[in-house]
């Protein structure tokens, strides 16, 4: 007995089929009484709300640090400054502030101070 192969769907076939199976699906949920289900739903969120508290205001913003008083790391070994302890390869970097690092005569690093 020889096997009938089913044709294959292209892209839109498949669509229109997803859409129909959606639009049967949706027809027999109203049908059932799922909007009176859907109306304890909606209400829920409502009842929830009443019990949150106040929200907290957002703190205002601060102001900005001086270009010469920010803080970065110096390596133990190389000529560039950081701005994380995290950048590259650099182990046991010490703070400072920028403008020690460029008194001293370290460069930013190219990669943190894009």
């Amino acid at each position: 007995m020889k096997k009938r192969r089913g044709r294959k769907l292209n892209r839109s076939q498949k669509r229109l089929l997803r859409g129909a199976a959606l639009a049967v699906f949706l027809a027999a949920a109203l049908f059932c009484g799922a909007p009176e289900r859907f109306d304890r739903l909606t209400a829920l969120p409502a009842m929830q709300t009443a019990a949150l508290p106040a929200p907290v205001p957002t703190p205002a913003p601060t102001e900005a640090v001086p270009r010469e008083q920010e803080t970065v790391y110096l390596p133990r070994s190389g000529e560039r400054y950081h701005r994380t302890p995290a950048c590259g390869a650099m182990k046991d970097g010490r703070k400072a502030t920028r403008a020690e690092a460029e008194a001293a005569g370290y460069t930013p690093c190219g990669r943190c101070w894009k």
